[in-house]
């Protein structure tokens, strides 16, 4: 499904017929060959903001590496997945910590036993070591990249400059593929996060992902769940906003502004699981404080008027089906 609907997507991004070429150049020049890799990614749904996947693109296409920077649920590892399909390739991933060392993502020396039955020392490659050697050209994605130590990133200052290559004590040098791309995702103000190297930092073109707009959110939504209707969508978005509203006033903590909840939620729906329980465990339980999800819930009962008669579902038609038709009667789009 996702493969039928690429061009379309780009089309709506406002891409142009030379983007698409551009795109189309890259993937035959460092074409697969009938090569089949598990590793690129096949979204079930497209990152959405175009001006945002444009930049990337272009930065993509000159060869800089790429650092995604923005708060929770914006949809960064969305935008990730949905480049290296688009440029077809091989993405490897590492979730990165306080617990990361250099060994953690180039590799290490471990104990083996050879044909021989002798027990012998043999370095075993990790995520980022894989992804540059991957003959298809790979792409190397460090998620929350600034929750490790400055010592750690400093290692990898040969790879994401001119040079695209890493000295490995003991193994050798180690050159990238020319297709080859590092990208890493971060947001600041979350516990654990620490301030970047600014050499590190400076060698990356750094792209902001923006929340998105009301009409790009209920795109989103309409995108992943095929046969939820416009009100439907829209009276989530509102919901997110006036949660937001809240957070920002200082009444709630942003643990339920939570766009991955929302899409949660419609995922329990879809399979029958009535709407206010979805709710419940998706966004206001995301919430520890007692206090605080009696508000959401004031929130959610309030939009909702109490009954739900707005949020009515019919569980029978879920059940092997994709269909969100979900009773909106309450409330029109055009309110939002």
């Amino acid at each position: 499904m996702a493969k039928l609907s690429l061009l379309k997507h780009l089309e709506t991004q406002g891409f142009s017929k030379e983007d698409v070429a551009d795109i189309v150049a890259f993937r035959k020049e460092w074409k697969l060959d009938g090569v089949a890799s598990e590793r690129i990614p096949n979204p079930t749904m497209f990152y959405v903001g175009g001006e945002t996947l444009k930049l990337c693109v272009k930065g993509l296409l000159e060869g800089y590496h790429i650092l995604l920077e923005g708060g929770k649920g914006v949809g960064k590892n969305t935008l990730v997945d949905t480049l290296a399909f688009m440029f077809q390739r091989p993405l490897y991933e590492y979730p990165f910590n306080g617990g990361t060392d250099t060994n953690s993502i180039i590799g290490e020396d471990t104990l083996t036993v050879d044909e021989a039955g002798n027990t012998v020392v043999k370095f075993k490659e990790h995520q980022l070591l894989m992804a540059m050697q991957d003959t298809l050209g790979a792409w190397f994605c460090g998620d929350e990249i600034n929750m490790t130590r400055s010592e750690v990133l400093s290692v990898l200052h040969m790879v994401t400059d001119y040079r695209n290559k890493l000295d490995v004590p003991g193994y050798g040098i180690v050159k990238a593929h020319p297709a080859f791309r590092f990208i890493g995702t971060m947001n600041y103000g979350y516990m654990g996060t620490v301030e970047l190297n600014e050499a590190f930092s400076d060698r990356f073109m750094v792209v902001h992902v923006p929340p998105m707009n009301n009409k790009d959110f209920i795109n989103a939504l309409q995108s992943r769940f095929e046969g939820l209707t416009k009100d439907a969508a829209t009276l989530l978005v509102k919901l997110f906003r006036d949660l937001d509203m809240k957070a920002q006033g200082g009444n709630i903590t942003s643990r339920a502004v939570t766009v991955r909840g929302l899409f949660q939620s419609l995922g329990l729906i879809k399979h029958g699981i009535p709407p206010y329980q979805a709710l419940e465990c998706c966004v206001i339980n995301k919430a520890f404080d007692t206090s605080e999800r009696v508000q959401i819930k004031d929130t959610i009962d309030t939009l909702f008027k109490l009954d739900l008669k707005w949020f009515r579902s019919s569980t029978e038609k879920f059940p092997g089906k994709s269909s969100l038709d979900v009773d909106f009667s309450g409330l029109k789009s055009e309110e939002l």
